[in-house]
């Protein structure tokens, strides 16, 4: 009896022991797992993108131009024009056109065209732009990704439902690693 009680709790131990090697495998794999997939940012997938005829892509050209003169008063025309009266009664204009000129600082001019569009709809759109004047090794890297996203407004469409939501990818990825 006393030898199969041994037994017992030594099976027990190894069982237990294996588990918890497997756990702290898994646990080390989820860690040191890349946050982007690697092809994703292959230097072959970087070929600009023609941005669609919608409402939503035509609004995104729109705040890139204002985007890229990096300058305030052209940020102030675009909220001006673009943001529904809606959205305007929401929101400070003061507090998003001092959003719009940061991210123009932090992001520098982007290029023309996205090299990725992530989410194409009529009324919404997201797209990834490379940070202008990068080589291929310096672009591929996640933090000089600006992933952009737009939602018109559906009643009208020259509008936008709300702000313009951007990031740089390595911001997303690390939020999506989090989840």
């Amino acid at each position: 009896m006393r030898s199969l009680l041994k037994f017992v709790l030594i099976i027990t131990y190894v069982i237990i022991s294996s588990i918890n090697n497997i756990h702290a495998q898994e646990v080390e794999n989820e860690r040191t797992k890349p946050l982007l997939d690697p092809t994703s940012l292959r230097v072959d997938n970087y070929r600009d993108k023609e941005l669609p005829d919608t409402p939503a892509a035509n609004l995104l050209t729109a705040w890139l131009k204002a985007h890229n003169t990096a300058n305030r008063d052209s940020l102030g025309i675009f909220v001006k024009i673009h943001y529904s009266e809606k959205l305007l009664v929401k929101t400070d204009f003061g507090k998003h056109v001092d959003f719009y000129s940061e991210a123009t600082k932090m992001y520098g001019k982007l290029r023309a065209k996205p090299f990725r569009i992530e989410k194409n709809e009529k009324h919404s759109i997201i797209a990834w732009f490379l940070k202008e004047g990068l080589d291929l090794r310096e672009a591929s890297k996640p933090e000089n990704v600006v992933v952009v996203e737009v939602d018109v407004d559906t009643e009208d469409t020259n509008s936008l439902r709300r702000g313009i939501g951007m990031a740089a990818l390595i911001c997303n990825l690390r939020e999506e690693s989090r989840q």
